[in-house]
C-alpha cells in the first residue's frame, strides 16, 4: 500500500497579509505523484503547463494517506519565465510553521 503521496500545488503570489499572515492568491492542487522524484520532475519541467500563465509558485507536500493530512515535508519552487521551468527556492519565511498549502482535506 502507498504510504505517502506527493501533492503538487501552484499559487500565484506569496505575500504577507495582516489578517491571515500570508496571501497566496489563487491556488490550485494540480495533482500528485507516488514519489518525490516524479513530483519534482513534473514541477521543475512545468509538465502540462502547470504555470498556466499565472502560477509563479509551486509547492510539493509529502502527505500520509489519511483524512486531513498535515505535510511531513515540503519543497517550494518559483517559476522562471526565461527557462519556462520552476527553480527550487527556500521555504518563504511567511509560510514557515503554517498549515497545508494544498487542497486535500
Amino acid at each position: 500500500m502507498q504510504e505517502t503521496i506527493f501533492l503538487i500545488t501552484v499559487f500565484d503570489k506569496c505575500e504577507p497579509d495582516p489578517r491571515w499572515g500570508y496571501d497566496l492568491g489563487d491556488r490550485r492542487s494540480v495533482g500528485w505523484r507516488p514519489t518525490f522524484e516524479m513530483a519534482e520532475e513534473a514541477v521543475k519541467t512545468n509538465m502540462c503547463d502547470i504555470w498556466e500563465y499565472c502560477y509563479d509558485y509551486a509547492c510539493i507536500e509529502e502527505l500520509d494517506h489519511s483524512l486531513y493530512p498535515w505535510a511531513k515535508e515540503r519543497w517550494f519552487y518559483k517559476y522562471n519565465r526565461k527557462t519556462d521551468k520552476y527553480d527550487e527556492i527556500d521555504e518563504p519565511f511567511i509560510l514557515k510553521d503554517r498549515g497545508p498549502i494544498g487542497g486535500v482535506g
